[in-house]
C-alpha cells in the first residue's frame, strides 16, 4: 500500500512540477526507444519497455508490466502484473496485485517488492544492494543476493544464495538443500526454520516478540487508533460547536432514516470509488480523480463522526438541560464504543465500512435536503397571454 501510494505522489507532483520528460498515456504499447535521456512516464493497459534510460522511470499498467533494457537512475513500476529483467544500477520499485516477477539484475541501491498475491524471484536475477520483499500469499526466494534481504509472506520458499543477512517474516518457511547463507539467518515466530546442511555457518536467531513485523504492527495500529480517536473527538467538538444545526439534522437523519443512509452512503462509496479509479488512470483526469478519492475519505471520516454522535444522543437523550458537556462526553462515549467495534477480529473492518456509509448518506442526505427550491414569480402585465 504504502509503494502505490509513494508512485501515485512521484507520479503526481513530477506532473505537477512540469519538468521536461516524456510522458506517454495511450493505450497501445510503449514504442522501443534506444536511448532516453530525459525523465519516463508510461501509463496504459500494458506496458513493455526496453530502453537505456539515463533518468527515472515511472511505469503504470492495468494489466502487465514487463520491463528490459538498461536503468541508470530509479525505476518504479506498478501493475497487476509486474516483471523485471534487465539491468538497474540504481533503487528498484515494483508493486503487483497479482503476480510478481524479478528476473533482471540490480548492481547497486535498494530492490523494494510488493505482491498482493505471489512474488517469484527468478534463479537468473543478481541482486547487488538491500532487498526487502513483501507478498500477501507466496514468496519464492532464488537468485543471487550480496546484502541484506527482508522477505515477507505467509509462505516462503527459500533456494537462493544471500551474501549477508536474511530475515524471514512468515508462518510456513521453507529453505531448500541449494540455498547459502554466509550472513545470519533471523526469523520471526516460536519454530526456527529447518536448515539443511551447509545452508548456513550458524544457527537460525530468532527476533525479540518487539521487533516482530506483527507486533510493531499492532503498536503502530494502537497509535493510529489513538490519534484517529481524538482527532475525531476535535472534529466532532467543531461541528456541535459551530454548526449545530446542519450536525443535529444529519444525527436526526442517522436516527429516522437508517435503511435510506445506509444505502444511499454504500451506493455514493461505489460511484465515487469507481469514477476515481478510471479518472486516475488517465493524465487528464488524474487531478479529477484524486479530488473525488479525496472527498469521499472526507466523507467516510466524518460519517464515523456523525454516527458516534447519534449514539452519543441516545445516551444522554433524556439528560435535561442538553448542554455542551453532555453532547461532549456523548460524543467520547460514542466514538470510543465505535473504534472498540473496529478493533474486533474478523467483523471490524465490516462495520468500519458500515459506520462510514451509514453516516456518509445521512451527511449527503441532509446536504440534499437543505437545498431551497428557487420559485420564480413573473408579474401579471409580463406574462403572455
Amino acid at each position: 500500500m504504502k509503494l502505490w501510494l509513494a508512485l501515485l505522489i512521484s507520479f503526481v507532483t513530477g506532473w505537477a512540477a512540469g519538468e521536461e520528460s516524456f510522458l506517454s498515456t495511450d493505450e497501445e504499447t510503449a514504442a522501443p526507444i534506444t536511448v532516453m535521456e530525459k525523465e519516463f512516464w508510461h501509463a496504459g493497459d500494458e506496458v513493455f519497455l526496453d530502453v537505456e534510460a539515463q533518468a527515472d522511470v515511472f511505469l503504470f499498467g492495468r494489466d502487465a508490466v514487463e520491463t528490459d533494457g538498461i536503468y541508470h537512475q530509479d525505476l518504479w513500476a506498478a501493475g497487476r502484473r509486474v516483471e523485471f529483467r534487465g539491468v538497474a544500477h540504481d533503487d528498484v520499485r515494483l508493486a503487483a496485485a497479482e503476480f510478481l516477477t524479478v528476473d533482471g539484475e540490480m548492481t547497486g541501491g535498494t530492490l523494494r517488492a510488493i505482491s498482493g498475491q505471489n512474488l517469484l524471484v527468478n534463479t537468473n536475477a543478481v541482486i547487488r544492494g538491500t532487498a526487502r520483499l513483501t507478498a500477501s500469499r507466496n514468496l519464492t526466494l532464488n537468485g543471487d543476493f550480496t546484502g541484506d534481504v527482508t522477505a515477507s509472506a505467509p509462505r516462503i520458499i527459500v533456494a537462493a544464495r544471500v551474501d549477508g543477512d536474511l530475515t524471514l517474516n512468515g508462518g510456513e518457511i521453507t529453505v531448500m538443500p541449494d540455498s547459502r547463507i554466509t550472513g545470519t539467518l533471523f526469523y520471526s515466530g516460536d519454530r526456527p526454520p529447518h536448515l539443511p546442511n551447509g545452508v548456513s555457518d550458524s544457527d537460525p536467531v530468532g527476533l525479540p516478540p518487539t521487533e516482530q513485523p506483527d507486533s510493531v504492527w499492532r503498536e503502530y495500529l494502537w497509535m493510529i487508533r489513538l490519534v484517529q480517536l481524538v482527532s475525531s473527538l476535535i472534529i466532532g467538538l467543531l461541528l456541535v460547536r459551530f454548526l449545530p444545526r446542519f450536525t443535529g439534522n444529519c444525527v436526526e437523519t442517522v436516527l429516522k432514516m437508517q435503511p435510506q443512509c445506509m444505502f444511499l452512503g454504500l451506493v455514493t462509496t461505489l460511484v465515487l470509488g469507481l469514477m476515481s479509479y478510471f479518472m486516475m488512470v488517465s493524465v487528464l483526469g488524474l487531478g479529477a480523480g484524486i479530488f473525488l478519492l479525496a472527498s469521499l475519505g472526507l466523507l467516510f471520516y466524518c460519517g464515523k463522526i456523525i454516527l458516534a454522535l447519534a449514539l452519543g444522543a441516545l445516551l444522554v437523550k433524556h439528560r435535561e438541560p442538553l448542554t455542551f458537556f453532555r453532547l461532549s462526553l456523548g460524543l467520547l462515549v460514542g466514538l470510543v464504543l465505535l473504534y472498540g467495534a473496529f478493533t474486533l477480529p474478523w467483523v471490524g473492518l465490516t462495520l468500519w465500512m458500515i459506520a462510514s456509509c451509514w453516516g456518509m448518506g445521512a451527511i449527503i442526505h441532509t446536504i440534499r435536503a437543505s437545498q431551497r427550491v428557487l420559485k420564480l414569480e413573473i408579474p401579471p402585465n409580463l406574462r403572455e397571454n
